[in-house]
């Protein structure tokens, strides 16, 4: 179970990845040692997959994607994973099973990914939508 403490550290990792032990237990108002424990048994439990890095090529788009009731939705990503651009596949709910994070620097890089996609061997229809700006939670 999180509590207070552990929801500040996450947000504080959330706003920036790279800030340092010291500093987070300043903002946290624990010890040092204290914060990396409670990081580490964050890791531990799963709550932080990993720590990233956000990069914007300048076009991003999402692409919805139907997969075959032959195939199964984890092998269809896999293959999907592996297409250079394809930053990230969420298994979803709902009409489609996927969603893909589409990252390149314009259009016609985005439509080759997007065709890629569709030759999959397990894909059924796709849907694409192009991102025109993203909001962060300050």
């Amino acid at each position: 179970m999180l509590d207070d403490v552990d929801m500040k550290i996450l947000e504080t990792l959330r706003r920036n990845a790279r800030v340092s032990y010291s500093s987070m237990s300043r903002d946290v108002g624990i010890s040092e040692a204290a914060v990396r424990k409670r990081v580490s048994r964050l890791l531990e439990a799963g709550v932080i997959e990993r720590f990233t890095v956000e990069v914007d090529m300048g076009f991003k788009a999402i692409t919805f994607v139907s997969v075959e009731p032959t195939y199964p939705c984890s092998e269809v990503s896999r293959k999907i994973l592996s297409i250079e651009g394809v930053e990230k596949v969420y298994e979803v709910s709902g009409e489609y099973d996927l969603a893909v994070l589409i990252s390149t620097t314009g259009y016609r890089e985005a439509n080759h990914i997007i065709e890629s996609i569709r030759a999959l061997k397990g894909v059924g229809r796709t849907y694409t939508m192009t991102i025109l700006n993203t909001h962060y939670r300050q």
